[in-house]
């Protein structure tokens, strides 16, 4: 009996070493265990272990690099790809081809480079994936320099004809992106101001980063005039922002383009920033009405600026923002209003040289050919027409105008064959 029993505790004993090696096993794991930007890396997957399927056909390692936020992997360079790697279309992952080494053991080779600072990845086999329990894989060969940090105005503009979503339909919109973890609350957007935009300006990386518009809290939406987009089949949003190297102005008021009566006071306020990096402002800021310097209250610990305009008088005017940083930077805005009589006409006024965006569209030879400065309607001398005045910054053999006139204030427009067939701006 003793002897039955002692066989019977060396039994129970072995079994347990044995149950703790093999669920203690990992699904993946790398060689070597520490790596540094530079070395050759083995990523290793076990489907014996992992949520793949066992008899896992063309298991693929899908990855990026350099994480910044929650998911926003950066595409690794095509130079460490190993063979056979593809982009996977959203400008943040790859799929490179592991190698079957038997017994439900596979592996893949990545050349790291010395801008490898992070790895990110999951597995797949084209149907069933395994992110390690929703937190994914993280090699980390070293501590990645901290990422510069620029402010970026969103705005979701209800009058867009892209919008989905219009004035009455939204009771609050947040921004939600790589930036914040996707939280649908973190960055609420203020608004609708008098134009029916909301907006919020938020601190993200410099680089690619992907949002969404949440709509009263559960509807989530693209930014309809942002047709830039990650590729991937959620359809998000893309900015690709920038560092800024000289101090600048945000938060401006009056708005762009703003039309005033003459006669009034006109309140002007913007905050001023520093250059990405924190130089520090360098005296205080200037505002101008083409050469007329004005009166400014700056609060350096803010960055607050407030003047005024007194009596304006009529007629078209350039609010100049002037700012200079530690190292001798200057930054500088120019903002458009136009006082205008009223019962004169509906008038409507735009930035010089913001002619040239995004997008795909190639501008013709010959510049200005589009820039849009201003349209009027106005009633005719004799009184029994309407005459429509369009100012552009230059007029070019390439320069087309198409005025479309429509009875309804909701009415819709259509493409006319002189877009299509001849030429278009992107203004």
């Amino acid at each position: 009996m003793q002897m039955k029993l002692k066989y019977l505790l060396i039994f129970v004993f072995l079994f347990a070493v044995y149950s703790v090696d093999v669920f203690s096993q990992e699904a993946s794991w790398w060689e070597p265990e520490e790596p540094i930007p530079g070395d050759l890396l083995t990523v290793f997957y076990d489907t014996n272990v992992g949520t793949l399927p066992t008899n896992a056909q063309n298991v693929k390692l899908h990855w990026g690099m350099n994480e910044t936020g929650s998911g926003n992997w950066i595409e690794p360079p095509s130079s460490i790809w190993p063979p056979g790697t593809v982009p996977w279309g959203d400008g943040h992952a790859v799929q490179s081809p592991m190698i079957s080494q038997g017994g439900g053991i596979w592996s893949v080779d990545i050349q790291t480079n010395d801008t490898t600072y992070t790895i990110h990845y999951v597995i797949t086999d084209g149907t069933n994936w395994d992110n390690n329990n929703n937190a994914n894989w993280n090699i980390i060969l070293e501590e990645p320099p901290p990422p510069v940090y620029t402010y970026h105005r969103f705005n979701y503009d209800t009058r867009s004809a892209f919008a989905t979503y219009g004035l009455n339909d939204i009771n609050s919109i947040s921004v939600a992106g790589t930036f914040n973890s996707w939280s649908s609350s973190a960055n609420l957007m203020t608004g609708p101001d008098e134009r029916g935009v909301y907006t919020a300006e938020i601190l993200i990386p410099v680089g690619a980063n992907d949002y969404k518009f949440v709509i009263n809290g559960n509807i989530w939406t693209g930014d309809p005039d942002n047709h830039l987009n990650d590729g991937s089949t959620y359809m998000n949003s893309r900015v690709i922002t920038i560092q800024d190297t000289l101090p600048y102005f945000t938060q401006i008021q009056p708005v762009e383009n703003s039309i005033v009566e003459p006669g009034e006071t006109v309140e002007i306020s913007a905050i001023v920033r520093p250059a990405d990096g924190g130089l520090g402002i360098m005296g205080e800021p200037t505002v101008r009405d083409y050469g007329t310097v004005l009166d400014v209250n700056y609060n350096p610990a803010t960055g607050e600026l407030t003047s005024s305009l007194p009596n304006i008088v009529e007629g078209m005017h350039e609010i100049v923002f002037t700012v200079t940083d530690s190292l001798g930077n200057t930054g500088e805005f120019r903002q458009l209003i136009s006082a205008v009589l009223p019962g004169t006409g509906f008038f409507a006024i735009d930035t010089e040289n913001d002619d040239i965006g995004g997008g795909d569209y190639t501008y013709p030879v010959g510049g200005n050919s589009a820039d849009l400065l201003g349209f009027s309607l106005t009633e005719s001398a004799n009184g029994d027409s309407i005459d429509f005045n369009i100012s552009l910054i230059s007029l070019t053999d390439l320069t087309r105008v198409v005025l479309q006139i429509c009875t309804e204030t909701n009415g819709f427009y259509f493409d006319s064959p002189l877009i299509e067939n001849e030429t278009s701006t992107s203004d």
